[in-house]
Formats: structure tokens, sequence, C-alpha cells
């Protein structure tokens, strides 16, 4: 089973950016984030899965993914 929370290393491979680059996410307050004691930053799995999978763009043909297997 996956971990429920994340590290910032495990959350940067998770999400294929840098850890620099995570660090400036943080920054801008652009990513859920946990600081529990102020200092070590944690990432729930589900909640970076969501922020992922914001800003949906279509298909160029307007198609959806679950649209083209119902017509299968």
């Amino acid at each position: 089973m996956a971990k429920k929370m994340l590290t910032l290393e495990e959350a940067a491979k998770h999400l294929g950016i840098t850890k620099n680059y995570l660090y400036q996410l943080i920054h801008r307050r652009a990513i859920p984030h946990y600081k529990p004691n102020g200092k070590m930053v944690y990432f729930n799995r589900l909640e970076l899965d969501k922020w992922l999978q914001r800003n949906r763009v279509e298909q160029a043909d307007g198609v959806t993914n679950n649209q083209n297997q119902e017509a299968q």
C-alpha cells in the first residue's frame, strides 16, 4: 500500500519535478502542503494527485476518454 503522506523528496519524485521547483510552489502557496512543526514539509498523496489533475485540457476533437471508451 502506498504511503498517504510524502516528504518533500518523495513528493518531488511523485510529481516528476525538482525539489527546487517544489520549494518555489510551496513559497507561492501554489500547492497543498503541511508544516506541522513549522519546518518539515509534508504532502498528502491524494491532494497532490488532485492538484496534478486540475485545469484539464480537452482533446482537440472535443471527445473525452469516457466517450471513447463508451463507443468501443
